[in-house]
């Protein structure tokens, strides 16, 4: 499912289509290589979090949702969350929201493969 099909569903107006990200590839499963692919969008994603912060009186906190799984949900959330602390500092508390994928919503081969996506929400 991609970020377009979830915008434009039912809960799409919680995805202001200015702060979403999209990156392209997979970390295949990967902590290191998830970190890296993080990495090549730093910028971009360092830009959108001063913009929420900018766009709120008193930002409290983050919350993040990402997966325990493969190398995007792991390795690229380690860097969101360190990325996260050195613009806002220890002031902003990060709250974290982590989804284990169910066996039995696929097999552990698919599971192993599947993409995961990390989503930011600011409140």
């Amino acid at each position: 499912m991609s970020l377009d099909t979830i915008r434009q569903g039912r809960i799409g107006e919680l995805f202001h289509p200015e702060l979403c990200v999209y990156g392209s590839g997979s970390a295949q499963n990967n902590f290191a290589l998830g970190n890296q692919r993080g990495q090549e969008i730093k910028s971009e994603i360092s830009m959108k979090l001063r913009n929420v912060g900018e766009a709120v009186d008193h930002l409290q906190g983050l919350q993040w949702v990402h997966s325990l799984g493969g190398g995007t949900g792991s390795g690229y959330t380690k860097m969101l969350l360190e990325l996260s602390t050195d613009i806002f500092g220890p002031r902003v508390q990060n709250v974290l929201y982590s989804v284990t994928p169910s066996p039995k919503m696929c097999n552990y081969k698919n599971l192993q493969s599947k993409p995961f996506r990390t989503t930011i929400i600011n409140m």
